[in-house]
């Protein structure tokens, strides 16, 4: 017996092994490039950054520790890093079963907290955009909305 293929079967099964083989590739891209995921969704909600790239994997380093530390688990990170790799964050967010589309919220919701406390982003954009975002380091923010702070007179 012999086997024959056609060039239409031929052509759909290349082109559904090259999509598989590059759905594998952007699912793996969180474990080879650890940071892609924060720096991908910080260009996705912030716009094109002007920050070194050491900065940008300091801030990604200190965010990685952050989430480790709220019990956000490398699961849901690597979840989110592929979603964020296959640009799907909009449709996850709107069709995603609830778990995924709370934890790709949750994500954003974290990420633009750490960004903007822990960064110069709100000097450089008040100053017309003009210099380098740099990262300040992540601190512990009071969580209470009953907490009062005394500040000195300047």
């Amino acid at each position: 017996m012999k086997f024959k293929i056609s060039r239409r079967a031929f052509l759909l099964g290349s082109a559904g092994i090259a999509a598989a083989a590059g759905t594998g590739l952007l699912a793996l891209e969180p474990v080879i490039r650890p940071h892609s995921h924060v720096e991908r969704a910080l260009r996705r909600l912030f716009g094109p950054l002007n920050m070194t790239p050491g900065e940008l994997a300091r801030f990604s380093e200190d965010f990685d520790t952050l989430l480790a530390a709220k019990d956000f688990s490398l699961k849901k990170v690597r979840v989110v890093g592929v979603v964020e790799a296959m640009d799907l964050v909009p449709l996850a967010k709107r069709m995603a079963p609830g778990v995924v589309a709370r934890g790709v919220e949750k994500f954003d919701r974290e990420l633009v907290t750490a960004f903007l406390t822990s960064t110069t982003y709100l000097e450089v954009l008040a100053a017309g955009g003009r210099g380098q975002v740099a990262h300040n380091g992540l601190r512990e923010v009071c969580g209470s909305p009953f907490a009062t702070f005394d500040f000195p007179e300047a």
